[in-house]
């Protein structure tokens, strides 16, 4: 009966909320057996920003942080979001001027480390509040063995001032398939990750935003290393590096770009890519074959790049507030054309700066006529005029501005 029950459920299983499953589980012995482990597949503690009498954060935490509450051993994903208590930013605020983290947010890492630590199955570990991890929790979650992916919000923006977050040293092993770390701001914390990814071999996704503000340079995360990093990479997204694409930091010889399908690279509206004029040149002779491209990074043998291989699917375009020749989008429109017309899904062009001058309604006819497998164009703010006078010859795709 119980093998009948279970392929009913499997059936049903998309189709049913965290209500249903609940409902389920109370229905009798054999459904609770089957249910239960769907029913806290996914944990969230998720923060309001607000302290309320019905406060579901503070009633969850007392629920799981009770070793004698068993069923999270079922959980294989767990998600910390939303904002810190308004109640508490002058607290934080003026804890942060002196380095210190305030009890409340150090009580609320213990109990979830204690959560973590009765979660065998955990694969995938979300940080995304913006109050601070602590050491205690980190390590903890990276003990895991079964952990898959791993995201950490590293920063504290939005809050009237800045909040103390501690400088957290990952410790080798990293064995997960997908590491993200945002907002980072910290060059010890960098030099840190540089060291525990020296030996990582399982390694398929990585993710790094550094903080704009904070002027770090990637090439620190490699200070250690002795060549290319072990894992050769499926994904690769950086943001916010001062050094991105320049002679100081030779991206692809820390990095394998052979396995690589996605790459992101934004350098940011400040950046000179006057200093990346190789860059993409050094990217063809890598052998770079991604099919999805996400850069802000537009300097010289970018069209050279595009025209050097062919089954990209995705490419998103944003320009920093640097002079672009004329002619740029629309010789970049022409190499997709050449290359990628047959593969091509999604065009995006969000430009900011001087390439908002160069998009008109031709080259929006030649973008709309010349890619057949095409599913989905992207505008930015700036083109929305154009676009609505081209709108006609996009009536068979879907396009957002």
């Amino acid at each position: 009966m119980v093998m009948d029950f279970s392929l009913l459920f499997w059936l049903l299983r998309e189709y049913l909320d965290n209500t249903d499953l609940a409902s389920l589980a109370l229905t009798c012995r054999q459904w609770n057996y089957i249910a239960t482990p769907s029913l806290y597949h996914t944990v969230q503690f998720h923060n309001p920003g607000r302290i309320a009498a019905n406060d579901l954060l503070q009633l969850k935490l007392e629920i799981f942080g009770d070793p004698r509450f068993t069923q999270i051993k079922h959980t294989k994903r767990v998600l910390i979001t939303g904002s810190w208590y308004d109640s508490y930013h002058a607290i934080e605020s003026n804890l942060g001027s002196e380095s210190i983290l305030s009890p409340a947010a150090r009580m609320l890492n213990t109990i979830i480390a204690s959560c973590v630590l009765r979660m065998p199955q955990l694969r995938e570990f979300i940080w995304d509040l913006t109050v601070s991890t602590t050491q205690n929790l980190v390590t903890a979650v990276m003990l895991t063995p079964s952990l898959e992916i791993l995201q950490l919000r590293m920063g504290t923006d939005n809050t009237p001032s800045p909040y103390f977050h501690p400088s957290l040293e990952f410790r080798p092993p990293i064995n997960v398939r997908t590491l993200s770390l945002i907002e980072i701001d910290d060059e010890s914390v960098l030099r840190s990750l540089g060291v525990a990814l020296s030996n990582s071999t399982k390694l398929e996704e990585l993710t790094i935003w550094a903080d704009t503000e904070s002027a770090l340079c990637f090439s620190k995360i490699a200070s250690n290393w002795d060549g290319q990093l072990l894992s050769e990479l499926r994904s690769l997204d950086l943001r916010g590096f001062t050094d991105l694409g320049t002679p100081r930091c030779p991206l692809w010889g820390l990095i394998s770009p052979v396995k690589l399908k996605s790459l992101t690279l934004h350098v940011g509206s400040t950046f000179d890519v006057a200093d990346c004029t190789r860059f993409w040149e050094n990217s063809v002779e890598a052998k770079l074959r991604p099919r999805q491209i996400s850069t802000d990074l537009v300097a010289d043998g970018l069209v050279e790049f595009i025209h050097s291989f062919s089954g990209l699917e995705a490419l998103s375009i944003a320009s920093p507030n640097n002079v672009l020749l004329p002619e740029l989008p629309s010789l970049l429109v022409q190499s997709l054309r050449v290359q990628h017309s047959a593969t091509l899904k999604v065009l995006s062009i969000n430009p900011r700066g001087y390439i908002a001058n160069y998009m008109d309604k031709n080259l929006l006819n030649e973008m709309a006529t010349g890619f057949a497998e095409a599913e989905e164009f992207r505008f930015g703010i700036f083109q929305i005029d154009t676009v609505n006078n081209a709108i006609v010859t996009f009536q068979r795709y879907r396009f957002i501005c």
